[in-house]
């Protein structure tokens, strides 16, 4: 993968996180409502003060061009409901929580779904395998906030080894962790398992076997290689979602990252707030999805410049 594709997936992506965010402030500034509409109707002047004040009294194409510039520059304007605070501000005290809970969430989901996938791999059809199917079953359809719910059901209320909410000690962050990386860990540990099972009943292995290579070089050296590359590709999502955190984990769990601020921005119409999150998660999606890509060419030779195996 030499400089010119890396160049053409950044500019691609880019013009990608600029055709979402036109979409998104359009939608928002169309949609039913405004910022300052609330269950109390503040006086007319009142309103009409605030939108000169922040501009939406004036065009929306002027609107756009404005956020626009000023987004360009990295000033992504001020909150509407945390008024005079700068959104950067925001995004910057809210993302260490986020970060942290998703950065071990994907480790463990990563780590335990390769382990898990090479050991049902390998007793497959066994009782073992089948125990990791169901949970990686249970993984997938059951919702993170129900899971979370159980989590602090019997970690917190039953044995009371865990404290059930909030962000005060390294503790904290056990039940949201566990609640973000089962789901991960289940697609993870599906597609390890497929991927091995795949490559050990394949032609070059069943020759490698005949002449007498150890199993444990088999399993390790040329079939879990193989089968990584694929995991690798589909990691940059789930790290890029699990790093910017888990709106409704965070909202269980009340959680000060991310999540939280995002999902108030929603319903109070918080524009800047909003887009600024957005573009947040966008930038962490183009920089995992290169990351990752990367490693998975250097991993296997074989892929072409674009990426799509030779």
């Amino acid at each position: 993968m030499n400089i010119k594709v890396i160049l053409r997936r950044v500019l691609a992506s880019i013009g990608l996180l600029f055709l979402l965010s036109t979409l998104l402030f359009f939608l928002l500034r169309f949609a039913p409502g405004g910022p300052f509409d609330g269950e109390r109707a503040l006086p007319e002047e009142v309103k009409l003060a605030l939108d000169a004040a922040y501009g939406l009294d004036q065009p929306i194409l002027t609107q756009y061009g404005r956020w626009l510039a000023q987004s360009a520059r990295g000033n992504l304007g001020e909150s509407f409901q945390h008024l005079g605070v700068p959104v950067t501000e925001i995004i910057g005290e809210s993302i260490g929580p986020s970060i942290t809970i998703g950065g071990f969430a994907f480790v463990l989901a990563i780590a335990l779904g390769i382990v898990t996938g090479v050991i049902a791999a390998s007793r497959w059809n066994r009782p073992s395998d089948k125990i990791f199917l169901f949970l990686s079953h249970t993984g997938i359809s059951l919702p993170n906030f129900l899971l979370a719910s159980l989590l602090i059901l019997l970690f917190s209320l039953k044995l009371d080894w865990l404290p059930p909410a909030l962000w005060e000690s390294k503790l904290s962050a056990v039940l949201p962790v566990l609640s973000l990386a089962f789901r991960p860990w289940a697609l993870i540990h599906r597609l390890t398992r497929s991927e091995m099972l795949e490559n050990l009943h394949s032609d070059y292995l069943r020759t490698a076997r005949a002449k007498g290579l150890p199993e444990w070089k088999i399993y390790f050296k040329h079939a879990l290689k193989n089968a990584l590359v694929p995991v690798l590709a589909y990691a940059g999502p789930i790290l890029a979602a699990l790093l910017t955190g888990s709106f409704v984990i965070e909202l269980v769990f009340q959680i000060p990252g991310l999540g939280k601020y995002f999902v108030s921005a929603v319903m109070n119409r918080d524009y800047p707030l909003v887009m600024g999150v957005t573009l947040t998660f966008g930038v962490f999606l183009i920089v995992c999805n290169l990351i990752t890509d990367l490693v998975a060419y250097r991993m296997d030779p074989r892929l072409n410049e674009e990426g799509r195996p030779a």
